[in-house]
């Protein structure tokens, strides 16, 4: 059967991920807390939840979804001020950069982002058998947008992915370096802001006459609390998404997310509940500065600043910083280590690679959750 496989998965690393229980905040087998998917700890609102129900039991669901998620897509353009007609939907932001790949890129054909950033677009890529450029960031994270433009000439880019904020370092690309990019670069621009939430930056006003090759990626995932869920969707220009929706699979979002959608969407432009998604918005954003003052105060861990629900830092290699559970009171290194002892602990974080270094993601959980990282963390790195 191997033979039968597509040449361009034969040296083709795919993106893994542990099995999920499907519970925001624990893994039920190991009663772990887990921070490490920048999931939200908070759930659906129940009156989201209960108004879906109840629309569910008058909906056949013996039929078809509708496969142009006609209300979501209303739904959406109400709540962002923007044409319905210029919006796509689909499983998670995942599908709409899966889609975007396979409408613009084909075999050998290049596509550029800056390193490190969110896996899938290198994955997606070299499934199709293009060709995925990741351009270095410099040390402190903040992208080159020099060698990612010099990159994306040289190899002539079909489409260039800017992660912003960017996952896994939370760091920002400003609005004039977006411009840059486009207006020095030929291919089309995708602008990932699936943590959009977090940061006042926008770029919406860019998707005009001016910018037809731009695209805009958003989730309900993140700040939103509906990744179990999976939505997300896709702006861009008329003719680009026209494009777009040619590959699109039909009937591609079910019939409770798009009724659960256009059901949460409703609910959140009331005070009610424009209430609650700013005050979970705002207590997410404040338990990310309290965990990076936290950090900061530890020896031999440098956190990044940065918006999103999460925080990243390196671990220096230690020295002479003590192990409690080491009999010879010796020092223990913690620089390629900590995922593991932290999940000791109960506690899951991510772990990723810049330039050979290892580096930790900490996604932000509930007040008492981080609290219970903080003083476990103060006990492996004691002052």
């Amino acid at each position: 059967m191997k033979s039968l496989l597509s040449p361009n998965l034969k040296n083709f690393k795919p993106y893994t991920l542990e099995s999920s229980t499907g519970d925001n905040t624990k893994d039920n087998e190991k009663n772990m807390i887990k921070m490490n998917a920048n999931e939200s700890p908070y759930s659906v609102p129940k009156v989201v939840l209960d108004r879906t129900f109840e629309s569910i039991r008058n909906t056949d669901l013996n039929l078809y979804p509708d496969t142009d998620s006609t209300e979501l897509r209303r739904a959406i353009g109400t709540a962002v001020d923007f044409p319905m007609e210029q919006i796509l939907v689909g499983n998670g932001s995942d599908e709409m950069i899966d889609v975007l790949i396979k409408t613009f890129v084909g075999s050998g054909d290049a596509v550029v982002s800056h390193d490190p950033t969110f896996s899938m677009y290198q994955v997606f890529t070299e499934i199709i058998g293009g060709k995925y450029y990741g351009v270095s960031s410099k040390e402190d994270f903040t992208i080159d947008v020099n060698g990612l433009i010099e990159k994306a000439n040289r190899v002539q880019a079909k489409v260039v992915f800017l992660c912003t904020p960017n996952n896994p370092t939370g760091l920002t690309i400003s609005k004039e370096d977006v411009i840059r990019v486009l207006d020095e670069t030929r291919g089309m621009v995708v602008i990932d802001e699936a943590y959009r939430e977090f940061t006042v930056q926008d770029y919406l006003p860019l998707l005009n006459e001016s910018y037809p090759r731009l695209i805009i990626l958003r989730t309900f995932s993140k700040a939103n609390g509906l990744a179990g869920v999976r939505c997300g969707y896709l702006l861009g220009s008329p003719e680009a998404v026209s494009y777009l929706q040619q590959v699109k699979p039909p009937y591609n979002l079910n019939v409770f997310t798009q009724k659960l959608l256009s059901t949460y969407l409703e609910y959140i432009q009331t005070p009610e509940g424009k209430e609650l998604i700013e005050r979970r918005i705002s207590t997410l954003e404040e338990e990310r500065d309290l965990l990076y003052d936290s950090l900061q105060k530890l020896p031999g861990v440098q956190p990044y600043p940065g918006a999103g629900n999460f925080i990243s830092f390196q671990v220096k290699k230690a020295e002479g910083i003590q192990n409690p559970g080491d009999d010879n009171g010796g020092p223990e290194d913690f620089a390629e280590t900590l995922e593991e002892k932290l999940a000791e602990e109960g506690f899951k974080i991510k772990k990723f690679t810049f330039n050979n270094l290892p580096y930790y993601r900490i996604s932000m959980g509930t007040p008492n959750q981080n609290q219970q990282l903080i003083k476990t963390l103060q006990i492996l790195f004691p002052v």
